[in-house]
């Protein structure tokens, strides 16, 4: 398999997971937020892979086999995605039994602050 489509498969897989852990538990695809969520941390890791690809191909493939080594290096990478994925339900529970009501200006501020995180990280 080349490294560009390794590169489009794993952005895939990883975008129909986020977005299935963000709209199951919403009960919907109304839920506006996470497709605005979706697309702020999205379009610039594309933009990301994009840029290194060409740049730095090398880079690119050292970071798809990466594998942690040390047995509590991997308990703790296991820990973590699992309290990530919690993070990315809990908004769609709460999108979907209506817990909290935020301002609009509030929630794109937010918003903003993830893209602003996203481009500092770049």
């Amino acid at each position: 398999m080349t490294l560009k489509t390794k590169l489009a498969l794993r952005f895939l897989i990883a975008a129909a997971a986020i977005g299935a852990i963000l709209f199951i538990p919403a009960g919907s695809l109304r839920f506006w937020q996470g497709w605005v969520y979706q697309t702020i941390s999205f379009v610039p890791g594309l933009v990301a892979f994009l840029y290194f690809y060409k740049h730095d191909p090398e880079l690119v493939e050292r970071r798809l086999r990466q594998r942690e080594k040390v047995r509590e290096q991997k308990i703790l990478m296991g820990l973590l995605r699992g309290t990530v994925a919690a993070l990315f339900v809990l908004p769609g529970l709460d999108h979907r039994f209506g817990w909290s009501h935020l301002p609009l200006w509030l929630t794109l501020l937010s918003q903003t602050f993830v893209l602003g995180g996203w481009l500092i990280m770049y």
